[in-house]
């Protein structure tokens, strides 16, 4: 019986060994140039077909000042503001118009949202109340946060569960750093802050808010947040939201300050994040996991020694990984962040003071706040990609 064989898209042989009269006929000397042919189709298919990043576009400008996206099975973008308050925006045409709604009090600014399969949304409002739109036409109001008030907050959507879960956070003194909040139906929130190491929920000593996340991928969460240069990380499985792994410690060989939030690739069950250096000539290391967000490992380091690399954000368009890399060209995987390469060079708004980047059936879509004008950007399959390896 034949095999199957796929090929590895992080190879490309440059010669292929092929038998000669003095081989013997059998399987291990003929397949030994046909997993080499397979292997280059793998590469020239994820960096000339199957790779979206292809060419950055500048979409039309808009005032909204959006800081987070979320993509909806109905092939449109829902983005939220901190600036422009109570504003909930809306894109079907992949970011060049957007159309706005107000979901809650006029004064609230917002600064998370999702999107589940059914077009239902949640947001997170700084005025600690969320937001959930049902998918159709209407707004309700809910009120499970109890912190005195929210500087930031986190949300996602886990698909195999469908569960809800909201990582809100306060800088306020006195008050603990955070609450973790679990639903499956929008309107019932469960206070699950008390299953999660103390890292996750008390603030960092002089009650400032530093950045935490929730993600969601492959039935399990993942809460993260970086305190004192180190990373610490805790996952669950989605069905058991009080079943936490034990604290896994991320210490990185530059001296980090930021750390992204967790990103899942599905094809290959594996989670990746970015620790960040700041300086002069920035660098940025990734960390993998393959057993759920339980264990983690640096698989790469980019820049830090002639070349700057800034990656802030990591977004998924499986197998494509993408990061933002604000000091150049976008970078992107397609081997779960084991190497890398420089695809096109961003167009981002000059100045920009907050940029993001999100993933949707549609391609990536960049947000900028700040700078000259404010605006988004976003990717469209046309061109090819520069092949370029980026790394130290």
């Amino acid at each position: 019986m034949p095999s199957p064989i796929g090929g590895n898209p992080a190879k490309y042989p440059t010669t292929l060994d092929i038998p000669d009269d003095t081989d013997p006929p059998d399987a291990a000397d003929v397949n030994t140039p046909l997993e080499s042919l397979a292997d280059r189709t793998a590469f020239l298919f994820a960096r000339l077909i199957a790779s979206p990043v292809k060419s950055w576009r500048a979409l039309n400008a808009q005032t909204h000042k959006l800081i987070a996206a979320a993509w909806d099975s109905r092939g449109q973008w829902w983005g939220v503001s901190t600036a422009n308050v109570d504003t909930v925006a809306t894109s079907n045409d992949e970011g060049d118009t957007w159309n706005t709604t107000s979901p809650g009090s006029s004064s609230v600014p917002l600064t998370a949202i999702a999107v589940d399969v059914n077009g239902a949304v949640v947001t997170v409002g700084l005025d600690t109340h969320l937001y959930e739109w049902n998918g159709t036409s209407t707004w309700t109001t809910h009120s499970p946060i109890t912190l005195v008030n929210v500087s930031g907050a986190d949300v996602a959507w886990e698909s195999v569960n469908a569960l809800w879960a909201v990582y809100a956070t306060t800088d306020a003194a006195g008050w603990t750093g955070g609450q973790f909040l679990t639903s499956t139906d929008r309107a019932t929130w469960t206070d699950q802050s008390a299953h999660l190491d103390a890292k996750f929920i008390a603030g960092d000593g002089s009650h400032s808010s530093p950045a935490r996340h929730v993600s969601a991928g492959g039935g399990r969460l993942v809460v993260s947040t970086m305190l004192n240069g180190v990373g610490y990380i805790q996952s669950a499985d989605a069905s058991a939201p009080t079943v936490w792994s034990s604290l896994a410690t991320l210490t990185p060989t530059l001296t980090c300050t930021q750390m992204s939030a967790p990103v899942y690739i599905p094809s290959a069950n594996t989670w990746l994040v970015v620790l960040r250096k700041t300086a002069s000539i920035t660098a940025v290391e990734i960390w993998a996991s393959t057993d759920g967000g339980q264990h983690w490992t640096a698989i790469k380091t980019l820049g830090g020694t002639t070349r700057s690399v800034k990656v802030e954000q990591l977004a998924v368009l499986d197998p494509l990984v993408v990061g933002l890399n604000t000091d150049g060209n976008l970078l992107y995987s397609v081997d779960a962040g084991v190497t890398w390469q420089a695809g096109p060079m961003r167009v981002g708004q000059p100045g920009a003071t907050s940029r993001s980047i999100w993933a949707g059936d549609g391609g990536f879509l960049e947000l900028d706040v700040g700078g000259s004008s404010d605006g988004s950007h976003h990717s469209i399959c046309t061109g090819a990609p520069n092949a370029q390896t980026v790394g130290v």
